[in-house]
């Protein structure tokens, strides 16, 4: 039986959040070679505020329904740049945006495939990009899993907000 946490009446699912772990932890070790460590347990959360430079938000419709965030470190975004690309980059263009955007797709383009092997369809909106420490959007008032980590690049946090759609 997945464990299911409830926060203000809402019961979030483990087996719909653990897919988006796996997938984020997969796919930054295969992209980068570094090691992808928790800093702390993931917590329940809500608001829109963000916690790092550039923050990744994709939407998911269908069985499984919600929001999908990546916040990363501007050392991070450059690190990544630099590891994967293989180019320096000292500024937060559209370019290194660019390529957090593919970052982002590709990780809950594994999650989504990951929940279709349980049985639950979903399909996930291009990344929409938000530039900017502290920066919040108004409409993330919705509870979510948030789970901060640390790679060998820098720091990121993924924040999942996923619910099992009514059929």
């Amino acid at each position: 039986m997945a464990q299911k946490v409830s926060w203000e009446g809402l019961t979030l699912d483990a087996e719909l959040i653990n897919p988006f772990i796996r997938a984020i932890q997969n796919v930054l070790q295969k992209e980068t070679k570094s090691k992808v460590l928790r800093t702390s347990k993931p917590t329940l959360t809500s608001g829109g505020e963000f916690a790092h430079e550039i923050t990744s938000v994709i939407g998911l419709v269908g069985e499984v329904s919600g929001v999908f965030l990546i916040s990363v470190s501007a050392e991070y975004a450059f690190s990544f740049f630099r590891e994967v690309v293989g180019v320096e980059a000292t500024e937060i263009d559209e370019v290194v945006l660019s390529g957090i955007a593919e970052l982002s797709n590709t990780i809950a383009g594994q999650a989504a495939i990951a929940l279709e092997e349980i049985g639950l369809t979903t399909d996930i909106s291009p990344p929409l990009l938000i530039k900017g420490k502290g920066a919040s959007l108004s409409t993330l008032e919705l509870p979510r899993v948030s789970v901060p980590l640390k790679t060998d690049l820098g720091d990121l946090v993924m924040d999942v907000a996923v619910v099992r759609s009514v059929q």
